[in-house]
Order: C-alpha cells, then structure tokens, then sequence
C-alpha cells in the first residue's frame, strides 16, 4: 500500500493533477483476496471495478475481443454522422466530415484493442452510407 500511495503522490506532484476518489475505481485479479480488497477500498476509498470497463470512451478488457465491447465507438461514430446526413454537402464536403470524426474518434485505439472484423466491417458500412 506504501508504494501505491507514493505512487499517487508522485504522480500528483509530477502532473499537478488532483486525483478524485469519488470518480477512482481499482481492478484486481482474481489472485488478489477479499480481504485484500476490501483493504484498498477501506484506505483509499476506492470503488472496486471488474472488466471490462470503458475508459475514456475505449473498452480495457482482458482476452479475446468482442464486437460488443466497441458498440459505445460505433454508436458514437452513428451519432456524429447523422446530424449531418439530411444536409446538402457535397460529396468532398463529405469526405472531408468523414476525416474530421475520424480525427475526433480515438481510431488509433481501434488499432491496438484489435477489434473484431465485424466491427471494422461495421464502421467502414456507416461511412460508405454516408456518401
């Protein structure tokens, strides 16, 4: 636990961040007792948290991938295209749209949680129905 909480420390010293327990949550695995839980929880006052879990707007897990685990990313990409598609853009004005939520959207996570193929195949369906 000391080396948690110098841990925390140094990063609050480091960053000049204020870490929020009431929004800080922990994940332990399944080595890990209760008692040792519980123990985390009593000191630091931390909710315990179990994966998967979504992470600024990404999915952490553990294993194999599964297309449900990026249906938050795909309903976002739904969500910031369909405002614009009753509009009379133009076909470049579209692409050019289409560039700028891709850059508002954390794709370069896609490449590192390996998403399924199903879900790749689904994101690239949603943008080929825009145009």
């Amino acid at each position: 636990m000391e080396l948690l909480r110098e841990f925390l420390r140094a990063y609050k010293r480091v960053s000049g961040q204020l870490i929020n327990g009431s929004k800080s949550s922990f994940i332990v695995g399944r080595q890990v007792s209760s008692l040792q839980t519980q123990a985390v929880q009593d000191v630091w006052g931390y909710q315990l948290n179990h994966l998967p879990v979504t992470y600024l707007g990404v999915p952490l897990y553990k294993g194999n991938s599964t297309a449900c685990l990026f249906d938050s990313i795909i309903s976002r990409l739904r969500d910031m295209l369909q405002g614009w598609a009753m509009t009379n853009l133009s076909h470049g004005g579209r692409l050019v749209l289409i560039r700028s939520v891709l850059q508002a959207t954390s794709l370069h996570l896609l490449q590192v949680n390996h998403p399924p193929k199903s879900v790749l195949i689904t994101i690239e369906r949603i943008f080929n129905g825009f145009f």
